[in-house]
């Protein structure tokens, strides 16, 4: 599997030899980040179907879509826009406030043991 751990040495070692040798230096940051998201969406897509839950979608929009906006917008408007609202630190905010609105937001809901879970 890609996500075990002879799936992840693979993974480190092929994108430590693109990231190092193909990606412009300017979109490094972009990859790293890029290839991070699509593993931890990987791994949730890799759940059986019965286990992606409001909970699932509700991280996949709080969390997972700004994070990744944000990664694209950094390395491409951080010197023309970004920088006059902090430049690095939005994307460094990013994930603490979307968490934290993924939190508040997962609050409001019933827990998951007490929600009916449908089958597929």
């Amino acid at each position: 599997s890609l996500f075990s751990l002879k799936g992840n040495l693979l993974q480190s070692a092929v994108h430590t030899v693109v990231s190092g040798w193909v990606v412009p230096s300017l979109l490094a940051f972009t990859y790293v980040n890029t290839v991070i998201f699509f593993n931890a969406i990987g791994s949730n897509l890799a759940r059986p179907r019965a286990e992606r839950d409001v909970f699932y979608a509700l991280s996949s929009l709080l969390i997972s879509v700004p994070i990744i906006l944000v990664t694209w917008a950094e390395p491409l408007l951080c010197d023309n826009f970004l920088i006059r609202w902090g430049g690095h630190a939005v994307f460094d905010y990013t994930i603490p406030i979307t968490s934290i609105a993924y939190f508040a937001f997962a609050r409001t809901l019933p827990p998951r043991r007490l929600m009916e879970v449908k089958p597929a």
